[in-house]
């Protein structure tokens, strides 16, 4: 049976494999990809990926004809004008734009452009800088066009500088050698919001995985967990089903798979439990929410 796929693709571009790998910056690709998935199957979500061709051809749907309300372009350097521009008109009809370093900064072809096709819809403009690997501690501070990245403050490995708003707010800041620099943007384009992320706090989450829970770092990993959530309510992505336990929280070292079979719904609530044995053991209390009414005909305990 298929996966429920949620209105949500990540940007494929072996194009920009090639141009990451010779700038040194494929590793960085893999861990935000890698660190945005977790958000998304931390509250449920399975997602799809939109191809190059996929966008050349202004194809933004997914096999079902259902069109994607979230992309993700997960330091997608290299890009084509016709992508970029596919992009643009979705963004403007009211898509949610989610990039991190430099997005069509490079052409499909591996040639540094003198200006990136899609800084204007991320509200930013780009300067002399470049991506610096170095430890940088990002603070969030604030909401802006319902997007909410607010009230913690998380490290990161590398930090894009030259960077500035010119029509975006500035929701994230990042100390790095000594200097406070702009690290995440959101900005409106049209009918759509655009978020752009200089840091790469989402490698960050990912890498912290189920430790996350530590002390340390639960504030951070709750702020990212509410930043995810505000995308997807922007993007008006119906919530999935999440085990919580008794005080609220999402149940630990789990994953909720979600199928759809005709009119039925399957859930499965996959518990890993070598990290659960690790970092929360014990028996726990859990509620599934839904999210609307169904007939629930088996539990399988």
């Amino acid at each position: 049976i298929p996966p429920a796929t949620a209105p949500i693709a990540f940007h494929y571009s072996p194009a920009s494999v090639c141009v990451d790998e010779a700038l040194g910056t494929n590793a960085t690709r893999l861990s935000e990809t890698a660190g945005m998935r977790r958000l998304l199957l931390n509250r449920s979500m399975d997602y799809a990926y939109v191809a190059y061709a996929q966008l050349e051809a202004g194809k933004l749907t997914a096999r079902d004809g259902t069109r994607y309300r979230l992309i993700v372009l997960p330091v997608s350097t290299a890009m084509s004008d016709r992508e970029c521009e596919t992009l643009r008109r979705w963004v403007a009809e009211g898509g949610i734009l989610v990039g991190s370093f430099g997005p069509g900064v490079y052409t499909a072809h591996g040639w540094r452009r003198d200006s990136a096709p899609l800084d204007d819809v991320f509200g930013i403009r780009r300067s002399a800088g470049r991506v610096r690997p170095g430890d940088a501690q990002v603070t969030a501070v604030g909401s802006s066009h319902g997007v909410v990245f607010d009230g913690f403050e998380m490290p990161a490995e590398n930090l894009e500088t030259g960077l500035s708003a010119i029509g975006a707010q500035v929701l994230g800041w990042a100390m790095h050698d000594g200097q406070k620099r702009p690290a995440v943007f959101v900005s409106r384009h049209g009918s759509g919001t655009a978020v752009y992320l200089a840091a790469d706090v989402l490698s960050t989450y990912g890498v912290w995985g189920a430790t996350g829970r530590m002390p340390s770092r639960a504030a951070a990993v709750e702020g990212m967990d509410r930043f995810a959530a505000s995308l997807l309510e922007l993007a008006r992505v119906e919530p999935r089903p999440v085990p919580r336990t008794d005080n609220g929280r999402r149940l630990a070292c789990t994953r909720t798979i979600l199928r759809r079979n005709g009119p039925m719904r399957l859930v499965g609530v996959l518990r890993s439990s070598r990290e659960a044995q690790d970092l929360d053991p014990g028996s726990q209390a859990v509620t599934l929410q839904l999210g609307r009414t169904y007939h629930v005909y088996d539990l399988i305990k």
